[in-house]
């Protein structure tokens, strides 16, 4: 309990501030991602592993963090408040780090190997929160799938979810 308290206490001091924001941010990023691999009601355990290398990779946090912030994130209070941590994110993220989110999230939608129309009209959801255009937004498509392996480009391109989540987008957004 006291080396807690004294973790506690280290990162309560003003030149830690930077290290609380970037695991404020990073839990942030956790609820826009689980989002989005819960968008289908299927949150599998390739795309939880995911999520955790990802956060940790990204956040430079222990694995055990990222898993404890994926944990919250999926609490039906965190999720609902999906706006609120996309505002943060536009408020401290550049553009460029808020088009590798988005990324991220096209990346987790490749991890089953399985692309549902409710996940694809999630990503575009987080792309208008992240307040993304669609030149950024087909950017961070094309890295996710720059990414992915084992023929996930090609099963998205042959999705007729997809077809029709790309159908749905244009129409909402011409």
């Amino acid at each position: 309990m006291k080396n807690l308290d004294y973790f506690l206490n280290y990162l309560d001091t003003a030149e830690h501030d930077s290290v609380k924001n970037q695991s404020k941010l990073a839990g942030e990023a956790a609820v826009m991602l689980v989002g989005c691999a819960s968008a289908d009601h299927d949150f599998s355990p390739v795309e939880r592993e995911e999520l955790i290398g990802m956060l940790s990779a990204r956040f430079e946090l222990p694995k055990v963090q990222a898993q404890l912030l994926i944990e919250e994130a999926r609490e039906p209070q965190k999720l609902a408040k999906l706006e609120q941590a996309a505002e943060k994110l536009r408020e401290h993220l550049s553009v460029d780090d808020r088009v590798e989110l988005l990324s991220l999230a096209w990346k987790v939608i490749a991890a089953d190997h399985v692309s549902t129309g409710e996940e694809s009209a999630f990503a575009v959801k987080l792309r208008r929160l992240l307040g993304l255009s669609m030149e950024q937004a087909l950017r961070a498509r094309k890295m996710a799938e720059a990414i992915v392996q084992d023929g996930f480009k090609e099963h998205v391109e042959a999705s007729p979810d997809a077809a029709q989540s790309a159908q749905a987008f244009i129409k909402d957004h011409t």
